[in-house]
């Protein structure tokens, strides 16, 4: 599988993000819960994903605030973050809602089962 990805400054994604449709959005922390090294976001009408190494986190918080925001489980990437989007969306408790007796639900687990 190829994945697209460009790594762009968190004001392309201020900019280009359409606050009334669902964004993906994915962080990789040092630690638990620590610093945001990297911020992965996929909304249908990029054609790619985009990254923000390194982001402001305050940038960031003011940019998810008034976002629909989708991650997978939204509790800890958003709980980095300090912050509670308007919408949001938790596919993590969509797989347990949906496949009760499922062993695990981990992200390589789960995503087979929606794609």
């Amino acid at each position: 599988m190829t994945v697209k990805y460009t790594s762009v400054p968190i004001g392309f994604i201020d900019r280009t993000l359409d606050l009334d449709k669902p964004v993906f959005v994915d962080f990789e922390t040092l630690g638990l819960y620590g610093d945001i090294v990297l911020a992965q976001f996929k909304q249908e009408h990029w054609g790619e994903a985009y990254l923000v190494e390194y982001p402001n986190e305050d940038r960031l918080r003011e940019t998810l605030k008034d976002a629909w925001v989708v991650c997978y489980p939204i509790s800890y990437d958003m709980g980095t973050l300090g912050i509670s989007p308007k919408r949001v969306d938790d596919l993590q408790f969509a797989m347990r809602t949906a496949y009760p007796l499922q062993e695990g639900y981990s992200l390589a687990e789960s995503a087979p089962d929606y794609y």
